[in-house]
């Protein structure tokens, strides 16, 4: 690797004129604020998304896995007579 592209000067002279180069793209602290803030708030709502989605699996799972055994008609009378 050359030298000259793991070392870069900060500044350039031009003349009487210094131009100084930041490492990376610079945004305005607000800028940056509302990017934290919007990656937080996509972050937050995925993770909503998957206990939904969790949850959401876990209860087909369980109805697949485990079925509610149906009554018949004379179960249903009987558990009626039972209750009066």
């Amino acid at each position: 690797m050359p030298t000259s592209t793991v070392f870069q000067p900060a500044t350039d002279t031009f003349g009487q004129f210094t131009v100084s180069h930041s490492p990376a793209r610079a945004l305005s602290p607000e800028a940056e604020a509302r990017k934290a803030a919007r990656k937080h708030f996509l972050i937050g709502t995925g993770f909503v998304a998957g206990l939904i989605a969790l949850f959401g699996m876990v209860s087909v799972a369980d109805r697949t896995l485990f079925p509610e055994p149906q009554l018949t008609a004379q179960e249903q009378a009987y558990f009626a007579s039972a209750l009066d």
